[in-house]
């Protein structure tokens, strides 16, 4: 707090300067005292008069400087609270991202929420379907098989990897039955569209199920080599122009839909080990399987190590450069136009009672090892490529 000085009395004043009007009565040292008093006088009167103000009208001057003090002290009060509307400010940009932020939030969790029920709603309307369809499935006739294999081709794509699974399954299970070769192919094809490693069994036993369904209308095979393969070249080869097989009167057409499909599943597999990649018969159990015109336009040169292809038949199909390592071919019935050429990789392979010397061509390494470990007959004809 400033210290001003009291207001001084006018009269006082007026007293003072009369005194020191009359410097001629005084000694020398008054004089100049008084001399310098009326000087600061006359400087006193020129201030005032630069401010606008009476030269006595000190009270005036005493509240311009306390008026002037309490200024000063507003403004330091005012430069201390000039960071507030800068603050409310922010924190008003905070309340209204905060606000934001909060909606997205919660529209987020709605969207959500609505989505989880769209997803259980869904997943119910598919197992009220999946019922039905399971309903629906007959082995009795070749029709209702179809319609029954169409409606399990409506969950190869479903979310719910157990229907997806099962009807690849009932789907397999039911096309062995089905005489339409359309409609068969039709699903097939969709079946291999969906296949990889990991469910290739399901075309694997398609193809099983086909010529086991077909031994089991014309059948059974016999035992004996010689036999099995003039029956084999009947019942599988479907031979042109047949009433007849195996001296019984066929259905023509429900034959020739046998045969086809046959081919189509040989096709089939060729397809997801050869033309696909998306899955290796190494391995796999592939006995019955009948392998018929495959690798004609590329060799078969795929890894068969440890397969089984024990009572499956050959016929128009090249294995060139295959790897037959530890490959089991029991009771294997080669017939016509089979290439067993570029085979270098056959150690282990077991080919008991299986007609080799039938073949197309072998190489002259897999011949010898085939002469020595399982020999042909003494009339057999020798393939191509033996020595």
């Amino acid at each position: 707090m400033l210290h001003t000085r009291p207001p001084v009395r006018r009269e006082a004043m007026e007293q003072e300067f009369a005194t020191m009007g009359d410097l001629e009565q005084l000694p020398d040292t008054q004089k100049r005292s008084g001399k310098k008093q009326e000087q600061l006088a006359k400087e006193l009167d020129e201030i005032l008069r630069a401010a606008g103000l009476d030269k006595w009208d000190l009270e005036k001057l005493s509240k311009g400087a306390d008026a002037a003090k309490a200024l000063a002290e507003a403004r330091e009060v005012n430069f201390g609270l000039a960071w507030l509307p800068r603050w409310a400010k922010l924190l008003a940009s905070w309340a209204t991202a905060l606000t934001l932020a909060i909606a997205f939030a919660t529209l987020y969790v709605q969207s959500q929420q609505f989505a989880r029920s769209e997803d259980r709603q869904r997943a119910n309307e598919e197992d009220a379907h999946w019922r039905d369809a399971m309903k629906a499935v007959s082995f009795d006739n070749p029709s209702q098989a179809l319609a029954a294999a169409i409606w399990m081709e409506s969950f190869f794509d479903s979310q719910s990897v157990r229907h997806r699974e099962l009807s690849r399954r009932v789907a397999a299970s039911l096309l062995p039955r089905v005489e339409n070769v359309a409609g068969f192919d039709n699903l097939l094809t969709d079946l291999v569209t969906h296949t990889d490693a990991t469910n290739q069994k399901d075309i694997i036993n398609i193809a099983q199920g086909i010529s086991n369904f077909q031994w089991q209308r014309y059948g059974p095979a016999p035992e004996d080599p010689i036999a099995r393969r003039s029956a084999t070249r009947e019942v599988i080869g479907g031979l042109e122009g047949r009433r007849k097989v195996r001296g019984r009167e066929i259905d023509v057409a429900a034959f020739s839909a046998g045969t086809w499909e046959i081919d189509t599943a040989s096709h089939a597999l060729w397809q997801i080990w050869v033309e696909k990649g998306a899955a290796s018969p190494r391995g796999m159990n592939l006995g019955d399987v009948v392998l018929e015109n495959i690798g004609l336009e590329k060799p078969l040169s795929i890894d068969f190590t440890g397969t089984d292809f024990s009572n499956g038949v050959f016929s128009n199909a090249s294995f060139h450069g295959a790897i037959l390592t530890r490959a089991a071919l029991y009771k294997v019935t080669v017939l016509d136009g089979v290439d067993f050429s570029g085979i270098t990789d056959f150690a282990g392979s077991k080919w008991n009672d299986t007609d080799w010397w039938d073949a197309e061509i072998i190489s002259p390494k897999l011949c010898e090892y085939l002469r020595v470990s399982f020999p042909a007959p003494k009339k057999a004809r020798q393939p191509k490529g033996c020595l």
